[in-house]
């Protein structure tokens, strides 16, 4: 029978594990295909969790956030 959890442990980004260099190549291949370049540079000028507001940041539109 498993055991009920002790410890449940959230990580704020950057606080145990930065995962922002994973994003960034992330963000860089989905929006090659569309046809957008994106850097470093440009991540860490736009990035917000609020996927709309990132797509209308690198000139796509509003909907292709969905």
């Amino acid at each position: 029978m498993p055991r009920p959890f002790q410890t449940v442990l959230f990580d704020w980004d950057g606080t145990l594990c930065d995962s922002g260099a994973a994003l960034c190549r992330v963000f860089r291949k989905s929006l090659a295909d569309f046809g957008v370049s994106f850097t470093l540079a440009d991540y860490t000028a736009v990035y917000t969790p609020a996927w709309y507001r990132m797509c209308e940041a690198v000139g796509l539109p509003r909907e292709s956030g969905k």
